[in-house]
């Protein structure tokens, strides 16, 4: 945003590109730039054109876990996803699923790229506290914490 103080990816518009940035920072890929991420997963050259306005309902309708699992492909990690591209909250056992990726990522130093963490935007969640049932988790809004339960809601 015009006038921040702050260079961090949640400043950025581009809020899957600026997770996946984030992502990889934590990884044997760190030298890569923002540019080289752009242009490997292709959204250099993704275009939303909106009449009225740029938004999140446009944006956020591409087929994510095909588009993410290219772009990460290409960026020479291996990938799984899970979860549905609707607006209905995750099942108990689609939940279940949801965090034993995340801890099994999270516990070998990856974090996991998600949607709507705080706003309808990719975020990261960075780690998991078993105690209290709570996700650590960035997105373009907050640093903060969900619950489990709240995952996908």
């Amino acid at each position: 945003m015009a006038g921040s103080p702050r260079n961090d990816f949640t400043w950025n518009c581009n809020t899957d590109t600026e997770s996946i940035y984030s992502m990889v920072q934590y990884t044997d890929k760190k030298e890569l730039f923002h540019t080289d991420i752009m242009g490997f997963t292709a959204h250099a050259f993704r275009i939303i054109i909106d009449r009225e306005e740029v938004e999140v309902g446009s944006y956020s309708f591409f087929d994510w876990q095909l588009r993410h699992a290219e772009a990460l492909m290409n960026l020479g990690f291996t990938v799984r996803t899970t979860g549905r591209q609707s607006h209905i909250a995750p099942t108990p056992e689609e939940l279940e699923i949801a965090l034993e990726m995340i801890q099994t990522s999270s516990d070998a130093g990856i974090h996991a790229l998600s949607w709507d963490l705080f706003i309808p935007e990719w975020g990261v969640i960075y780690g998991y506290d078993d105690e209290t049932r709570m996700l650590h988790c960035r997105d373009v809004r907050r640093d903060s914490e969900i619950p489990y339960e709240k995952l996908g809601w």
